[in-house]
């Protein structure tokens, strides 16, 4: 990719499948969760990352076409929220719910698990959670991050990419200058050495509904 595409300066679509570890029979040798970080250090690169076969229909046929170096990375697993095709559109996140108390930040699956926590968070402890979903990592809606940050003092970043460089990051950059805010993540943070179903991997990673409540209840015990 670097030195056919990114060195020639020339345009391509690729359209990756298994996701973080779809193939989590298979063990870690066919794991990825660093493949986002590795193509947005090209300039020229487009990152989506679909959850619904509608999702990525509508993103291809806006970008196949743009001579850039588009990556599209497609999961076996999907959510099952219809995302008005309205509001769909290349670099720009989306909000699926608003809250006042924390912004809890995700992607591809994930976006089914974090809405199913906010509804326990609301029911159980009264906090209203606000929910951006990213089927775009790059361009980055920084704007719309920051303008929710501001609002509810609390990010949460939800992702099944690497810990060290994914959505979290790309989150921080939306927030600086923000004064008092506090933040966490929920990511993978090494490899997985485990086998067993897409939801066993989740489960390991804390890539759950029971692990996202806990965590937004101990970030506002902070304030």
């Amino acid at each position: 990719i670097k030195l056919d595409f990114g060195y020639q300066r020339l345009g391509v679509n690729i359209i990756t499948v298994g996701g973080s570890f779809d193939y989590s029979q298979l063990g870690c040798s066919h794991h990825c969760y660093a493949d986002v970080s590795l193509m947005s250090h090209f300039a020229r690169s487009s990152i989506f990352i679909p959850g619904t076969p509608k999702e990525f229909n509508l993103l291809f046929k806006e970008n196949y076409n743009n001579g850039r170096i588009n990556y599209f990375r497609i999961s076996n697993s999907t959510h099952d929220i219809d995302v008005d095709e309205n509001v769909l559109k290349s670099s720009k996140g989306i909000l699926i719910k608003k809250g006042t108390d924390v912004t809890i930040v995700t992607i591809g699956p994930q976006l089914q698990t974090a809405i199913k926590a906010s509804e326990k968070l609301l029911k159980e402890k009264s906090i209203s959670a606000e929910i951006i979903y990213f089927p775009t990592l790059k361009p980055f809606d920084y704007d719309l991050v920051r303008t929710s940050v501001k609002k509810t003092k609390k990010l949460i970043s939800f992702e099944e990419l690497s810990a060290h460089d994914g959505l979290f990051n790309l989150c921080i950059k939306s927030t600086i200058g923000i004064k008092d805010i506090l933040v966490d993540q929920i990511a993978i943070k090494d490899f997985i050495h485990e086998y067993g179903s897409f939801e066993d991997l989740c489960t390991f990673s804390g890539l759950t509904v029971e692990n996202l409540y806990k965590k937004v209840i101990l970030l506002l015990a902070k304030k």
